[in-house]
């Protein structure tokens, strides 16, 4: 019987190994360093419109292509359609849900570790949830996202980030709390992730009261920061986290 996650993960883009990109690793890690949230070289967007709302469906640096065919202005298409795909299945699942599990609906504003919508922690945690992971921390209070890495008794650490598991950011001026993310999938050094509470990225859907966006994050591994293709910022990462 195929389970929720397979159908929705039907046209998930391909874990890809690739060669190290042609922007200079020097010069990228000295931003990587110094540049936390603030402006980097804006990349080039090649962007489609779909249902009156454009999307990014790849990104490269001004320095040469970081990604796959699957997702060049020729080939984008694909992936594009696979994505919207999944989605749909998601809110179908999620309004399947609803239907049957009405008694709980006053429920759907805590995820199952008591975080409560918008924050970036409830969204992480009820998306885990849904796809078979649920989590758990060794404490119950204190669980700012930035120590997600640390509290978490079921999740270890990687620097091969895929499908389901969690992207933590470190704190930053504007957010010293930092900031946790469920990753949908990943193409070459990009890594293409589901939030909530972190106006990045493109509207996908609503539930609970929290808008779950999409973006990507480049990530080199070794990297202490990721860089934000949708809004051109460095962002300190604490790490990345997969089931265990």
């Amino acid at each position: 019987m195929t389970t929720l996650k397979e159908t929705i993960f039907s046209g998930a883009p391909a874990n890809e190994e690739k060669t190290p990109p042609s922007v200079s690793a020097s010069i990228t890690r000295k931003q990587a360093a110094g540049n936390f949230g603030a402006e980097a070289p804006r990349p080039t967007v090649w962007a489609r419109t779909r249902s009156n709302a454009t999307a990014v469906v790849s990104t490269v640096f001004s320095k040469g292509p970081l990604l796959s065919r699957r997702s060049s202005p020729s080939g984008g298409s694909r992936w594009e359609k696979d994505s919207m795909k999944k989605v749909r299945m998601l809110v179908l699942a999620l309004l399947t849900i609803a239907a049957i599990n009405t008694a709980k609906a006053t429920d759907a504003t805590v995820s199952p570790n008591g975080f409560k919508s918008p924050e970036c922690t409830f969204g992480a945690d009820t998306l885990t949830s849904w796809f078979g992971w649920n989590l758990k921390f060794s404490q119950s209070y204190g669980r700012d996202a930035k120590l997600w890495p640390s509290l978490l008794t079921n999740g270890a650490r990687t620097t091969n980030p895929q499908e389901g598991c969690l992207m933590v950011l470190d704190g930053w001026d504007l957010n010293p709390s930092g900031h946790v993310a469920w990753v949908w999938g990943r193409q070459g050094y990009w890594t293409c992730v589901l939030h909530t509470n972190m106006k990045v990225g493109t509207d996908y859907f609503t539930y609970g009261g929290a808008s779950f966006r999409y973006c990507w994050f480049y990530y080199y591994p070794g990297w202490t920061s990721v860089y934000c293709g949708d809004n051109g910022k460095w962002y300190p990462l604490r790490a990345f986290v997969t089931k265990k």
